[in-house]
């Protein structure tokens, strides 16, 4: 897949939170993420410059894209909960990076006004 890294977990972010009914606990949900994938615990052991899990924090952004583009709310700190589009949406890769585009783009759009 092209694009940053951590697009190859908004799939399983959004795939996780519909097979659990559209919500979850934030540490859950990545549990289950990091379990489904099979990473394995020196890929989990792997970190950022800042000392944290580089998995665990590709996922976050992932929460963080979907977030963006109106598939996860943010109504509850600490839960991960799907809008009503993000209960529907089935993503190719194709899309996961055009949702990424679109994402940055308003991100700059915002940034730049």
């Amino acid at each position: 897949m092209k694009g940053p890294e951590f697009l190859k977990y908004i799939n399983p972010v959004l795939t996780t939170l519909q097979s659990n009914g559209g919500a979850g606990n934030a540490s859950n949900v990545i549990e289950q993420i990091i379990e489904n994938q099979g990473i394995s615990d020196e890929e989990l052991e792997e970190a950022t410059s800042n000392g944290q899990s580089r998995v665990r924090n590709q996922i976050q952004w992932a929460r963080f894209y979907l977030f963006k583009a109106g598939l996860i709310d943010n109504a509850q700190r600490g839960i991960w909960r799907l809008t009503n589009e993000g209960l529907e949406k089935n993503l190719t890769d194709d899309d996961v990076y055009a949702l990424f585009k679109g994402v940055q783009e308003s991100v700059k759009k915002s940034t730049y006004k």
